[in-house]
């Protein structure tokens, strides 16, 4: 795992060095152990950065690396590099090196874009061909790797994260007022924008190339959305998922540093962790976090439980008070501002496992391939809903509303793929309009919603809930979730494999049909099913909470005079787009709630809509303070 960076003019012209190595300098966490550059000039230059986390081939891998004038800058893991390695030489390659890099780099030059259908892996990469002058960026199927790209048509910078990009000097920090719109309303922003103007992502699953004045995005994959009407039955689909899950974990145990496993007790990470312990010479180390009271949901006796059943080499942190404070370092290290809350214990976890290991195996994907999360029983509700004749419909629906809670639930049996993220937003227009400065048409340019309604005419062939499913995955998952894992983990250099999110795993999923993940009242029926098989039962069928930060914890003393720190005056007014002044006073009343006595009770609210605010000050002056070293 490392971090990537890089300006390229393709009608030449000079390139500082120093605002290269500024940008890689920016990476040092995602990168502690070596760094690389790579310069030339001639009809267009070129200058590469790189900062490595050594985890294959720890004498051989450095780079940038160059072959048959291609040079490579690669973030992440490719799991089937040893196979891809042996196609290669058995057609007359020859390799200097033990590296997953080096046979990336074979493999571009000898089959170029279309290398990238033979790839397993976690990836983000840039190949410059000094030969064609052109620049070749790619990102892997669920992009679990991040990539940046600031594109004029002469001058293309690139990089991991967006701290690095603002620090090339070659990049204007100007906020994007619609993107800004869906940062507060879904806490995160989906790709391919980012919060600023004139800033891409990548998208999952794509490859940009670039040539002077030609930006040419293309797909290299898409998950198929059809499902198996007859789906093999439950027994089959758990023993078919068991199987992928098993293979995938194994391919993902590759490493030449130590490896381990976040183990929450849920049955996600504790199916990857049994998995794992079938392949492992030795003991699986595990790691878990629990909490004293007040600082939130404790699951640690549910996690001890599962080590004991397979065997693990245990290890929990109980997370005070102070921890979650200290946790705040972790918005330095931000890829992008993503507001989402559980980052911190995320963020807490990572540094635990980061004593003993270098690797992590979590369960990150589950909930998300096999609808996990209590909203999306809302969708299989409202078919059951209007499967009732009409007159019981109303009935039916008033009983099915009280299943569980939020707009999705009170909608049914309103509520499909065309309205979902609308009903699905953390505040209302109105209250939104209360601390966002942008227009109307700004509200009526979300980026997410207009997303979502383009890709509607594609599931005709998909039930609801596998609809939403996959609108999820090309969003929240990527943009949030696996945003957020990555952040945590390579905030303290430590690199997180999802093996739920191999793609042969998710293209599995996807053709599953509803009621194979929605069944008497449950989520995650097959994946349930599948692991009994390992688990003790009361850990598959049991209800997980996850992290928790409780809103007690934003109204103590320690944390009200953080987020007034941090909402500085100077940054709010740089951003241009948040109101001051009713920040200022949510933050007053929960001071003087507080001061009241009355912090039993916080006003949930306040702190949620003071919460994005905080995140994208916090990320904006640790930019500032990059742009000056």
């Amino acid at each position: 795992m490392c971090g990537i960076c890089g300006i390229v003019r393709f009608e030449g012209g000079e390139i500082s060095e120093g605002d290269v190595r500024r940008m890689a300098g920016t990476l040092e966490r995602r990168g502690p152990d070596d760094e690389g550059f790579h310069f030339e000039r001639g009809k267009a230059s070129a200058g590469l950065g790189f900062r490595r986390l050594s985890i294959i081939d720890l004498a051989g891998g450095h780079q940038p690396m160059t072959f048959a004038g291609k040079t490579i800058v690669f973030n992440g893991e490719i799991y089937n590099y040893r196979e891809l390695r042996k196609d290669l030489e058995s057609g007359g390659r020859r390799f200097r090196t033990r590296s997953d890099t080096e046979v990336l780099l074979n493999l571009y030059d000898a089959r170029g874009e279309a290398c990238l259908t033979d790839l397993n892996g976690m990836f983000a990469f840039a190949v410059w061909d000094s030969v064609k002058n052109e620049v070749f960026l790619a990102r892997d199927r669920m992009g679990i790797k991040p990539l940046y790209y600031h594109f004029d048509g002469d001058r293309l910078v690139f990089a991991s994260t967006l701290k690095s990009l603002l620090c090339s000097g070659e990049v204007p920090l100007e906020f994007d007022p619609a993107a800004l719109g869906d940062y507060y309303a879904f806490r995160f922003v989906p790709g391919p924008r980012t919060v600023l103007k004139g800033v891409r992502k990548v998208p999952p699953g794509f490859s940009v190339r670039f040539r002077k004045g030609e930006a040419l995005e293309k797909p290299y994959w898409r998950l198929e959305t059809s499902e198996d009407p007859a789906g093999g039955g439950v027994e089959s689909g758990a023993g078919e998922l068991l199987r992928l899950l098993d293979q995938s974990v194994r391919s993902q145990m590759v490493s030449d540093v130590p490896l381990g496993a976040f183990l929450s007790g849920g049955v996600d990470s504790s199916l990857i962790a049994a998995l794992m312990a079938r392949h492992s010479p030795g003991k699986v180390r595990t790691f878990s976090v629990g909490f004293e009271p007040g600082t939130g949901v404790d699951e640690s006796a549910h996690a001890r439980k599962v080590a004991r059943h397979i065997g693990t080499e245990h290890r929990e942190l109980i997370v005070r008070e102070a921890d979650l404070l200290d946790s705040r370092r972790i918005f330095s290290e931000m890829t992008e501002p993503v507001a989402d809350p559980t980052i911190l214990p995320t963020a807490i976890l990572s540094a635990f496992a980061r004593r003993e290991v270098k690797v992590v195996l979590t369960g990150e994907g589950g909930d998300e391939l096999f609808a996990g999360y209590n909203r999306y029983k809302s969708l299989v509700y409202a078919g059951w809903t209007r499967a009732f004749p009409r007159l019981l419909r109303p009935l039916a629906a008033a009983v099915l509303r009280r299943a569980g809670k939020g707009e999705p639930f009170r909608n049914i049996p309103d509520v499909g793929p065309g309205n979902w993220f609308r009903l699905n937003r953390d505040f209302s227009e109105e209250t939104l309009s209360s601390v966002l400065l942008i227009g109307p048409e700004d509200w009526k340019n979300s980026y997410l919603l207009a997303m979502a309604g383009a890709a509607a005419g594609e599931f005709r062939n998909a039930s609801p809930l596998n609809a939403v499913l996959e609108l999820e995955r090309r969003t929240s998952l990527a943009d949030r979730l696996l945003m957020k894992v990555d952040m945590a983990s390579m905030g303290v250099s430590l690199e997180a494999r999802p093996p739920y999110l191999d793609h042969r795993v998710v293209e599995f999923a996807a053709r599953l049909p509803a009621d194979l993940k929605v069944r008497r009242f449950k989520g995650k029926y097959v994946l349930r099913r599948a692991a009994e098989r390992l688990l003790p039962r009361d850990i598959c069928w049991r209800r997980k909470h996850g992290f928790i930060v409780p809103i007690a914890h934003w109204t103590r003393p320690e944390s009200l005079e953080w987020m007034r720190e941090t909402l500085s005056g100077d940054l709010l007014d740089s951003i241009g787009f948040l109101d001051k002044r009713e920040l200022y006073s949510r933050l007053d009343r929960l001071r003087s709630g507080r001061e009241a006595g009355r912090e039993a009770r916080p006003n949930g609210e306040d702190v949620s809509l003071l919460w994005p605010g905080v995140v994208l000050c916090a990320w904006l002056g640790s930019v500032r303070d990059a742009q000056k070293k």
